[in-house]
């Protein structure tokens, strides 16, 4: 297969090309692929030892770790993500010590540290609590706040209850990506303050705060936040939080959202009646495609085609 992934010219074919390549390999017999794979992942070429080390995760067989343990130390930053990534998949936990090291390496890139953070919480491994609590701390250089996300994932997964503390102070972090994924974990991890605090966060007079905390509370999904994202939904002055309320009813699912939703779809802003549309599609029911029905009439096209689309989802059987 290795005289196929390079062109005529000798230089290494797009990377698409070796997606429908190994794709192709996907029939041959287990064993066969096991070795075919491994043969790959000692090319020339990096898109192929990367795309190998990729499936090498997903084939599932655990022969793979030390040969992705050693690539992940010595081989480029793309082939060491692949590496990282596999070593997640796989789910072995002699991976443990060699994801904690890229994750402490001052050499590793940052997206191959990210990632190790995130294998570290599939191999649900205590060890790794102490190094992903510190990367938690990570904001420099310029890129770090994905290690802090999936270093926030991992020890939820993991159930540290120790890293409470420093997951709180995300709370306060200058991405709000990097905020919401602290709120997320801290729910997992059993700390439902975060919930009160969000909601209280609705009534700040600072409207980035108040579009902030609705979208947060959404991804939360408590049932508790349901009387407040409705009543910001309703009343709030500001489209965008009025906005962020509707799509966060729509996460939560709940039945209850649905006359609010409704209403919703009278008001001024089209970006509200957009996500209001939205929202109705994520919960459906009958009451909901009835209002999205309404929604045809739109002034504003952009809602009409969502409410066309979500409705004939709906008529499929499906529910968007």
């Amino acid at each position: 297969m290795m005289e196929f992934l390079a062109t005529r010219s000798g230089k290494i074919a797009p990377a698409f090309v070796l997606f429908a390549l190994i794709y192709i390999s996907a029939p041959c017999p287990g064993s066969d692929r096991f070795d075919n794979y491994v043969a790959m992942l000692k090319s020339k070429h990096t898109h192929v030892r990367r795309l190998a080390a990729i499936w090498l995760g997903r084939l599932g067989d655990r022969r793979a770790v030390p040969l992705l343990i050693e690539r992940l130390k010595s081989d480029n930053r793309l082939v060491q993500q692949a590496c990282a990534f596999a070593l997640g998949q796989l789910g072995d936990k002699r991976a443990v010590t060699a994801l904690i090291d890229v994750l402490e390496s001052n050499r590793a890139d940052i997206l191959t540290q990210a990632i190790a953070a995130r294998s570290l919480g599939l191999l649900g491994d205590r060890r790794s609590v102490i190094t992903l609590i510190k990367a938690l701390k990570r904001t420099r250089p310029k890129g770090t706040a994905h290690i802090r996300i999936n270093a926030a994932l991992a020890l939820a997964r993991l159930g540290a209850k120790e890293a409470v503390r420093p997951l709180k102070q995300l709370l306060n972090d200058r991405r709000m990506q990097v905020r919401l994924y602290a709120a997320q974990a801290l729910v997992q991890l059993g700390d439902q303050s975060v919930v009160t605090e969000t909601i209280e966060d609705l009534k700040s007079a600072d409207v980035n705060e108040r579009r902030d905390a609705a979208w947060r509370l959404g991804r939360l999904r408590s049932a508790a936040s349901l009387p407040h994202l409705v009543n910001a939904l309703r009343s709030d002055p500001d489209e965008g939080v009025r906005a962020c309320a509707a799509r966060a009813l729509g996460l939560l699912k709940r039945a209850e959202a649905v006359e609010a939703l409704s209403q919703a779809l009278l008001d001024s802003s089209a970006w509200v009646r957009l996500n209001a549309v939205r929202a109705l599609g994520m919960i459906g029911g009958r009451t909901a495609a009835q209002s999205l029905r309404k929604a045809l009439r739109d002034p504003d096209a952009k809602v009409r085609m969502k409410a066309f689309s979500i409705l004939r989802v709906m008529l499929q059987g499906g529910r968007r």
